[in-house]
């Protein structure tokens, strides 16, 4: 459960520099617009740093308005896969408006399995 806390809040710090930036930079404030990334380590990257814990990890983010009166969100999404098989997740709500900036997101411990 500790582990969980603990990439949870890192995955949090490191949403930090991309709320600096403007959110549209990367995800256009378009309805259903979406963007991904993926990095899956090697074999031969994984046996040079034995002590590495992740495996791959992907980020999805998304700009979703529920209705045509809705501002619309950016949420991002996360999964994680570790060296010992387990695989988590994680995802939210990412906004900037009027020059303020927040995230909310969740994370189940049910996840981590």
């Amino acid at each position: 459960m500790q582990r969980l806390y603990l990439v949870t809040a890192l995955l949090a710090i490191s949403c930090l520099p991309a709320l600096a930036a403007e959110l549209t930079d990367f995800v256009p404030a378009e309805d259903g617009a979406v963007a991904c990334w993926q990095r899956i380590y090697s074999p031969d990257h994984l046996a040079a740093h034995p002590d590495q814990q992740v495996t791959a990890m992907t980020l999805a983010m998304s700009f979703l308005k529920y209705d045509q009166e809705d501002e619309g969100l950016h949420y991002f999404g996360v999964d994680v896969a570790l060296r010992d098989g387990r695989k988590g997740e994680t995802g939210g709500g990412c906004w900037v408006y009027d020059g303020l900036s927040g995230a909310a997101w969740t994370a189940t411990a049910a996840a981590w399995n």
